[in-house]
């Protein structure tokens, strides 16, 4: 096929890709003028800000679970609805984890330490540059209807 007639086409398309997309414009602009999808827009508005609203409680409630439990005054329910759970991590200097497993566990070696698999092993190893952090999370239930009862 020759230059020319690439050419040809490509223009083709790109008049028939700019004639529909005027038809696409018109399009949505005649709808963006109905009620309905006005409707559905402030819908949608009034549902993202809540979401944001719901996640904030969110966080805040959890925040202040944890803090609770940190703290001492309660256990791991501190209230219906809520538990908190305690997760492991291991925290350490990459490199000094490195250095120690070419020395004492080198199947964890590649060109870098494989991360993924020290971490799960890593409490297990005996002289490991690694230290357990223990940290607290709350999880609220998703049926919360007991507080609507209560508090209505």
């Amino acid at each position: 096929m020759s230059l020319i007639i690439s050419m040809h086409q490509l223009a083709l398309l790109r008049k028939e890709r700019a004639g529909l997309l005027a038809e696409l414009e018109a399009a949505e602009a005649k709808l963006s003028a109905t009620p309905e999808l006005t409707a559905v827009r402030e819908a949608q508005a009034k549902l993202n800000e809540k979401n944001a609203e719901l996640s904030g409680a969110e966080g805040a409630l959890r925040l202040l679970a944890v803090e609770t439990f940190e703290s001492g005054a309660c256990d791991k329910h501190p209230v219906p609805g809520i538990t908190i759970k305690l997760f492991n991590k291991v925290n350490y200097d990459p490199a000094a984890a490195l250095a120690w497993c070419k020395e004492h566990a080198a199947t964890f070696v590649r060109e870098v330490l494989d991360t993924r698999v020290f971490d799960k092993i890593a409490l297990d190893l005996p002289g490991a540059p690694v230290e357990k952090i223990t940290y607290s999370q709350a999880y609220i239930d998703g049926d919360l209807s007991g507080y609507l009862e209560e508090t209505a």
